[in-house]
């Protein structure tokens, strides 16, 4: 998938100073009908101070979304936004599409997706964003507290060892959790399938068409809740040698 990058970091008494590059270009691509198009390319990514432990909240987002955790008292936010076959190439459509970075304090920050509404008339089966794909690699402290509300699309977390709350309403969650835990985990699909390398209890849901996988609360462990309303959920393993 090409994707393309977009933030934009609100000012105000809580804003930081952040380090943002932006880089744009126009390039090629093929329709499915073989004719070449020229798709603008945009991509930023600001870096925020962010205290250890703290709460990373992600709403409103839709396509692509990867999470990382690593070592650094920083978040790192990069987004990629292009604009999808049959939509003509467009710079304000892009610039339509938004993600805000906002500090609520030292402990706890916002990234959110603004986008506008989109235009029936024109592309009435259309989606959030008006053509616009979007794909976003976030960097966070390893052990800090995850809230994610997002729409159609794929989320992947890794190496975050807080607490971690993730809603999608299509598309698939993909989890990795370094072994062996433990974990308090409840991950559930309304229509679709939940996968675990981990042990715990699996049960059908809503009427056997969705599957929901919990594994007992223990003293002290994350709390991992993890919500699909169409498509896949997989909790995978870390391997050792992968963990860094």
């Amino acid at each position: 998938m090409i994707a393309v990058i977009a933030m934009s970091l609100l000012h105000g008494p809580w804003a930081l100073s952040a380090q943002n590059t932006v880089t744009e270009q126009s390039i090629p691509l093929f329709s499915p009908r073989g004719d070449e198009m020229k798709q603008l390319q945009v991509t930023s990514t600001d870096t925020v101070k962010f205290a250890p432990g703290g709460l990373v909240q992600i709403s409103g987002s839709y396509g692509d979304l990867a999470v990382e955790g690593w070592e650094r008292p920083e978040v790192e936010v990069t987004v990629s936004k292009a604009l999808s076959y049959g939509f003509k190439e467009d710079q304000s459509r892009l610039e339509g599409v938004t993600v805000v970075t906002k500090r609520h304090s030292d402990s706890e920050l916002s990234i959110a997706t603004i986008t506008p509404s989109p235009n029936r008339f024109v592309h009435p089966f259309g989606g959030k964003g008006n053509g616009v794909a979007i794909e976003y690699i976030i960097r966070i402290p390893r052990n800090s507290r995850l809230m994610i509300h997002h729409g159609v699309g794929i989320v992947s977390v890794r190496d975050v060892t807080g607490d971690i709350e993730a809603t999608c309403s299509r598309g698939d969650i993909l989890l990795w959790l370094p072994g062996p835990g433990p974990f308090a985990l409840d991950a559930k699909s309304k229509f679709g399938n939940v996968s675990s390398d981990f042990a715990g209890d699996a049960s059908l849901a809503l009427y056997r068409m969705g599957e929901r996988f919990v594994v007992p609360n223990a003293p002290a462990s994350p709390r991992i809740h993890l919500r699909m309303g169409f498509g896949g959920i997989a909790i995978k393993r870390t391997p050792a040698e992968a963990r860094r």
